[in-house]
This record gives C-alpha cells, sequence and structure tokens, in this order.
C-alpha cells in the first residue's frame, strides 16, 4: 500500500502554496478536500486556488458542481479515491488539500459513512419540528434514538443532527470513530 499525502489547516494557513510546491517536488497533482470548492462560482468565500495556482499544479475536486446540487462526504470520497486511483496510474502522487476534515475522514474511514440515503420528505417534516419546537427538541429527539451520535453532535448543529435523525430512523446507529493514531493508508492503493 502507498501511503497518501494530506495537508490540512485552516483557510488561509498556505495549503494551496504547499501542495504546489509539492507537486512540483514529488510529480504530484492536488485533489481539493475543501466542501466548498466543489461549487462553481464560491471563488471568493472558499479562498479557492486562482487560475494561475490551478494551471501551477493539477487540480481535482474544484468547481465540479452546482451550488444547488446536494453533495455529500460520500460522494466526494468516492470522487477523491476515483481520482487518487487516476493519478497513481499515471505514475503521479496525490496530493490531498483541504480543511473539510469530514471529507477526509470519509476517504479514510468510510465505514463510517451511513449507508442510509437523504429523505427529503423527513428533513422537511425535522425542519418543521425544529422551527416549530426549538433546536434542543430536536436534539432530545436524536438523544432518544441515538445517543451516541447526539453525545457529539451540538443541538444547533441542525443539519447533522437531522441527518442522524435520518440516519437512526433507518435503523442505523453511529459508530465511535476510529481511535486516533498513526495515520492509516488509503485503501485500494
Amino acid at each position: 500500500m502507498t501511503p497518501l499525502l494530506i495537508l490540512v489547516g485552516p483557510t488561509g494557513s498556505g495549503k494551496t502554496a504547499t501542495a504546489i510546491e509539492l507537486c512540483h517536488q514529488l510529480n504530484g497533482e492536488i485533489i481539493s478536500a475543501d466542501s466548498m470548492q466543489i461549487y462553481k462560482g464560491c471563488d471568493i468565500v472558499t479562498a479557492k486556488a486562482t487560475p494561475e495556482e490551478q494551471q501551477a499544479a493539477p487540480h481535482h475536486l474544484i468547481d465540479i458542481c452546482d451550488p444547488r446540487e446536494t453533495y455529500s462526504a460520500a460522494r466526494w470520497a468516492q470522487d477523491a479515491q476515483a481520482a487518487i486511483d487516476d493519478i497513481l496510474a499515471r505514475g503521479k502522487v496525490p496530493i490531498i488539500a483541504g480543511g473539510t476534515g469530514f471529507y477526509i475522514n470519509a476517504l479514510l474511514h468510510p465505514e463510517t459513512l451511513a449507508a442510509t440515503p437523504p429523505n427529503a420528505e423527513l428533513r422537511a417534516e425535522l425542519e418543521a419540528q425544529a422551527q416549530e419546537h426549538g433546536n434542543q427538541w430536536l436534539h432530545d429527539k436524536l438523544k432518544s434514538l441515538d445517543a451516541h451520535a447526539a453525545t457529539r453532535l451540538h443541538p444547533n448543529d441542525l443539519h447533522r443532527v437531522m441527518r442522524a435523525i435520518e440516519i437512526a430512523l433507518s435503523g442505523q446507529h453511529s459508530e465511535p470513530l476510529p481511535p486516533r493514531g498513526h495515520p492509516p493508508l488509503v485503501r485500494g492503493l
């Protein structure tokens, strides 16, 4: 297995410049792990790599979908794995660079992702309940369905609370994240 090079950090910490330099040194290509850079037209608010930076080194998973499109961590992990496989097949080094830890975790630990597809009708109902009763009420509902998920989610993280309820109502329950330690290797390398 080949280890995967991953650069993470907050916006403005120099990930793009470092990744470009590594691309030149290692014959690499960059895979963006930013949950907002996937959207077309969100250039300024995301600190997206400039056209010049994108010309300086090949970039993947930037500007791949419309802002009105639903895009999940599971889909990003699949797209990133396809990019990794393609980059490796061409004898180059994949370099993941970004600040969305949930995306990176989805790639490194796909077993932590729920197989439950989104349910728009249920989400609309949950949003209405949150509006009527408040976020804490919805969080308490999650606690009764999946106590583990409730302990790791803040009541105001409404999107994730609703997703956790969706997963729990499907019969799945969240599992603890894998223990931290040595960086794992990406599957299939």
